[in-house]
């Protein structure tokens, strides 16, 4: 890239037609070259189960044009949708303090109806000559507790140790008092104090992330132009970072492929 990215975050989809020109005109005036947009939008973009609308995202990004300003759009994945909550009411789960529930990232129905909205948004907006490309997005609000997410720890741990009472003596399970004697018997990380187990646990949970923003960027890649970039939203302030090479991520979650439209 020959050029310094210098932007924000910005809900212009959410604004009148007015309110948007103004913002606009005052943010090329500020000398800003890119924002980052659309990180809340599935709503929005799919008010229901059958339909998709990126009316309001395009007129922030034709609106951008005229101001000389390029665009990247998040892929809006990281908040479900009310009709995607109502159908599925297993995808939320307590997240990071334990009470405030947060998606499933591996939830199948999550991942068909995410992969859906990837396709739809991408392969609707990567002719805009200002989209500079994509931003998967996470924003750290995901489930850490629930039956599936187990079993895969309870997987994971098995493939990395192979042999229980080795990972009840690395893990400190044994002076925990609950060393268990298989695999299928580990513990919830809920309910074990061991820095050892809640390690490995979080190494988990961070491989679940990485595999989770690798397979955003491989649908978004399948329709973005090969000049468009792929980034990684950091943490809410829109720091961004190219993503690790696939080998570096995990292989990506189980999802039926479906078409764009």
């Amino acid at each position: 890239m020959d050029r310094f990215l210098f932007g924000t975050g910005y809900e212009g989809e959410f604004l009148p037609d007015e309110q948007l020109e103004d913002d606009l005109l005052r943010i090329a005036e500020m000398g800003m070259n890119t924002l980052l947009i659309g990180r809340d939008a599935w709503s929005l973009l799919e008010p229901a189960s059958d339909a998709f609308d990126a009316g309001k995202l395009l007129r922030v990004i034709r609106t951008a044009a005229q101001a000389e300003i390029e665009v990247l759009i998040a892929l809006p994945v990281r908040v479900p949708p009310p009709w995607l909550l109502d159908s599925e009411p297993a995808l939320l789960q307590p997240g990071a303090d334990g009470r405030v529930p947060a998606p499933d990232i591996g939830h199948p129905g999550f991942l068909r109806c995410a992969e859906r909205l990837i396709r739809r948004l991408v392969s609707r907006t990567a002719t805009c000559p200002n989209v500079l490309g994509y931003c998967v997005e996470g924003g750290g609000r995901f489930a850490r507790s629930g039956e599936r997410l187990l079993a895969g720890f309870r997987a994971y741990m098995q493939e990395r140790f192979g042999v229980i009472e080795e990972l009840n003596e690395i893990c400190g399970l044994y002076r925990d008092g609950c060393a268990p004697d298989s695999f299928a018997r580990l513990p919830d990380p809920a309910s074990v104090r061991s820095p050892g187990y809640l390690a490995a646990f979080e190494a988990y949970l961070a491989l679940c992330r990485e595999r989770f923003y690798r397979w955003q960027a491989d649908i978004a890649a399948t329709y973005k132009r090969s000049d468009q970039l792929l980034l990684r939203g950091l943490s809410p302030l829109e720091r961004l970072a190219p993503l690790p090479p696939p080998e570096d991520a995990g292989a990506a979650p189980a999802c039926a492929v479906l078409p764009a439209g």
